[in-house]
């Protein structure tokens, strides 16, 4: 970056002249900076002169100090003015990309919607296109596999999605299959890989990995160092990415610390025969290793489910001496509430049959009345005869 001009001038040039000063003036600059004049022209014009020359190289120091300052001021408004105009830039870039390209700005809506699908596949992303993807897939929480194969993503981008894919938490297969990958993107994998405990399967053939020149292991190194820490990754795809005889010495030194990993994809990429047999037999450690780990588990889910079982069984044993209990105890209030409607339908009877007693006696005595009433009317009518 060029130099500001008006940065030059806050440089002093030379130093102060004592020679130019009287005696007088002398002794007085001296003074002034508490030193004592000798009273001799020559003397006390070398003592000011030593003091003049301090004086500058302390300004020049301080001058270039603040020069250095500016400058670096200057650089970081220019950085911060570019970056500026590089996210606009690429704000633009990605509204274009959707408006030309309905299907992938369906799939950036449908991603952070109840409505997105488990399994997902976008052919020809470009970078725009993947940039805009970043931040739904660090949001979406059902999409289990992402296939991105065969689009033009390019490096930058590519580690964009990387980074982004550390936030996520769902996605367990993602294939990135001939999409321009190159070694700042796979780095940015390898930090994937430490991070995220939810991928099981990556597939990244047919992308440069190393280069053009096939030179550059930088990246290449980081992710296969970072196999060291995961502990998900079951399936990895490196098929022709140019890893050539130093990448398989690398992904060997990994593979010595990872015990999850069981199949790896080298084929196409000029490895050597030991490594790849040293590949070939650390995978079939890991199955080993795997089977075991798949038998203790089984034989522990064997143990948890019997003595669950047996909790079972004792919950429904005691379910089913409740539900005894409960139905033995209404039968015994049935029996109580039917004895004593058996009484009460008794009693009712007997209040029944008596009531019809009493009437059939009012009844009687009734027609009794009568009867007498009509002799007596009789005998009154003899009478008066």
């Amino acid at each position: 970056m060029m130099e500001p001009e008006y940065v030059e001038v806050l440089l002093p040039t030379k130093p102060k002249d004592a020679s130019a000063l009287s005696i007088k003036d002398l002794g007085r600059e001296l003074e002034t900076r508490s030193l004592k004049p000798s009273g001799f022209w020559s003397d006390d014009n070398k003592s000011l002169q030593l003091v003049y020359n301090q004086e500058f190289e302390e300004e020049l120091e301080e001058a270039k100090a603040r020069r250095e300052e500016m400058i670096k001021s200057y650089e970081q408004a220019n950085r911060v003015a570019a970056e500026r105009e590089k996210v606009l830039r690429d704000k633009q870039e990605e509204r274009t990309a959707l408006a030309t390209n309905p299907r992938a700005a369906f799939w950036l809506k449908v991603l952070v919607t109840e409505k997105c699908p488990s399994e997902i596949t976008i052919p020809d992303l470009v970078p725009p296109l993947c940039r805009a993807m970043c931040k739904p897939l660090e949001c979406t929480t059902l999409l289990c596999s992402l296939d991105l194969s065969h689009s033009k993503i390019g490096d930058r981008a590519g580690s964009l999605l990387a980074l982004s894919l550390c936030r996520n938490k769902s996605i367990k297969r993602l294939e990135l299959e001939d999409c321009g990958l190159g070694s700042h993107a796979i780095s940015s994998f390898g930090k994937l890989l430490e991070s995220n405990m939810t991928l099981v399967h990556i597939s990244v053939e047919n992308n440069l990995l190393c280069g053009e020149d096939r030179e550059d292991f930088s990246g290449i190194s980081k992710f296969f160092s970072s196999l060291e820490y995961n502990s998900t990754l079951q399936m990895l795809s490196v098929w022709r990415t140019g890893l050539g005889q130093k990448g398989g010495k690398l992904l060997v030194s990994s593979l010595n610390a990872n015990s999850t990993l069981l199949s790896v994809g080298i084929g196409c990429n000029n490895i050597s025969q030991r490594s790849e047999r040293d590949i070939h037999a650390l995978l079939e450690r890991n199955i080993a290793l795997k089977r075991k780990a798949d038998a203790r588990l089984r034989k522990a889910r064997d143990i948890e489910r019997n003595a669950q079982k047996v909790v079972d069984d004792a919950l429904d044993e005691e379910k089913r001496r409740v539900e005894e209990e409960d139905w033995l105890e209404e039968r015994k209030i049935e029996r109580a509430q039917a004895r004593e409607d058996l009484r009460l339908e008794k009693l009712q009877l007997l209040e029944e049959e008596k009531r019809r007693n009493e009437e059939q006696r009012q009844r009687e005595d009734d027609e009794k009345n009568r009867v007498e009433a009509l002799k007596k009317k009789k005998k009154g009518k003899k009478k008066k005869k």
